[in-house]
């Protein structure tokens, strides 16, 4: 890849590629810079169409992805009834060449696939979607062993650089006490 994305290291079927980007590229101006896909703020849209064209040429999409306008919820959308705009935080897929894609800032990037290479999902992990149950969602998803699910954190906010308030806490607290 290239200085804009991340590949995972985990032991994924070869026909998986997965990778998350960083914010080096792209024309988006402060406070959106550089590299945001984001329609849902105030950004120039030509950026962000521009910063959308840019991710399919660097790293060789077979199509555009698969965007969704997530709303930090649980529903996970199969990338066959997918639509433009279609409101959800996760995705799921067992058709070759289709490009599912969460976006997330300081919420969780999560990817799963089955060992068999058949089937992948994303997942937009946010503090309100996470205890609500998305993962557990995208899971349900899977067909065959569950033990055979390749799981891959992207990167993350962590305690030494965000401080969370009580209501973060509550939610997660109140949902698995």
């Amino acid at each position: 890849m290239n200085s804009s994305s991340i590949v995972p290291n985990w032991p994924a079927p070869e026909q998986i590629q997965a990778f998350t980007t960083t914010r080096h590229a792209g024309p988006s101006l402060s406070p959106y810079d550089t590299l945001n896909f984001n329609e849902q703020v105030e950004d120039n849209p030509d950026h962000v169409e521009q910063n959308r064209q840019h991710l399919t040429q660097i790293v060789h999409l077979p199509e555009l992805p698969r965007w969704l306008s997530q709303c930090h919820g649980t529903e996970v959308v199969n990338s066959e009834h997918w639509l433009l705009d279609h409101s959800a935080d996760g995705m799921y897929s067992t058709h070759t060449n289709h490009v599912c894609a969460v976006m997330t800032a300081d919420c969780l990037p999560i990817l799963l696939c089955h060992r068999d290479d058949h089937q992948v999902a994303c997942v937009h992990a946010g503090w309100r979607g996470r205890p609500k149950g998305i993962i557990e969602q995208a899971v349900a998803q899977f067909a065959g062993d569950h033990e055979d699910l390749l799981i891959w954190l992207g990167p993350a906010i962590g305690p030494n650089h965000f401080e969370v308030g009580h209501d973060v806490v509550r939610a997660f607290t109140t949902q698995h006490l």
